[in-house]
C-alpha cells in the first residue's frame, strides 16, 4: 500500500511539472517551426508564409 502511495505522489509530481514546462512560447514556435515546414514543402508561398508568421509573432 505503501508503493502504491509513493507512485501516485510522483505521477502528481510529474503532471504538475509537464504542466508548468509547457509555457506559451514553446506552442508558438512549434506553429513557428511547422509554418516554416509547409514553407520549405512548398504548400504555401513566400508571401503567405510572411503573413502568417507576422499573425504569430503578434500573438506573442
Amino acid at each position: 500500500m505503501m508503493v502504491a502511495w509513493w507512485l501516485l505522489i510522483a505521477a502528481l509530481v510529474v503532471m504538475a511539472v509537464r504542466a508548468v514546462a509547457r509555457p506559451g512560447r514553446a506552442r508558438a514556435a512549434g506553429a513557428e517551426e511547422t509554418l516554416a515546414d509547409r514553407y520549405a514543402r512548398g504548400e504555401i508561398d513566400e508571401a503567405d508564409y510572411r503573413v502568417r508568421m507576422a499573425v504569430l509573432k503578434e500573438r506573442r
